[in-house]
């Protein structure tokens, strides 16, 4: 049984390579100043590059038949998740961040498990099944915890954003709220 890539490493990879802006410099000067001026397109190439490490490195889930249209799908659900981690105050970010971190580890920890368990002579089909099962299980609640905490910061952080801009008598954008 071969394991990809969770969508907790490709979150990791996606926020290391953003991390990396010395690397704007390579690109033309026109490009530059579009990818820096123009939020539409940064947030086009955030989410062309978080599809593209879901084709490269897999996609652990199946949503559709069509593993182009499952990339896409997960693509976006994760595009939506980073969304929301840009809205939430820096106490929420560093403990999301740091549970993503955790989480790597921890994969990387039963991965190594798991295969151990594929290669164990000693232990029958159903039981290294059994097994793989009760990670996925863990490894699917663990991630429906960060995405959780995640909603539970963008909410708050919603709620007071949106006083604080009508306490201050202007209209609260919801567009301007998300992708500015």
């Amino acid at each position: 049984m071969e394991l990809t890539f969770s969508i907790g490493r490709i979150l990791l990879l996606v926020f290391l390579i953003l991390a990396s802006p010395s690397c704007k410099n390579l690109f033309s000067k026109s490009l530059q100043k579009e990818i820096e001026n123009n939020r539409m397109v940064q947030h086009l190439i955030l989410l062309i590059l978080i599809i593209t490490l879901l084709t490269m490195f897999g996609n652990p889930l199946n949503i559709s038949n069509d593993d182009n249209m499952n990339n896409i799908i997960i693509g976006v659900i994760i595009y939506v998740f980073f969304i929301l981690l840009t809205k939430l105050d820096l106490t929420w970010n560093v403990g999301i961040l740091s549970s993503i971190f955790i989480y790597f580890f921890y994969e990387n920890k039963k991965i190594n498990e798991i295969k151990n368990i594929s290669e164990d002579n000693a232990l029958d089909a159903d039981k290294k099944q059994k097994l793989i099962k009760d990670f996925e299980k863990t490894q699917q609640y663990l991630l429906y915890s960060i995405f959780g905490l995640t909603l539970l910061g963008t909410g708050i952080y919603y709620s007071e954003k949106k006083e604080q801009v009508q306490m201050g008598g202007g209209n609260f954008d919801y567009l301007n709220f998300f992708f500015y």
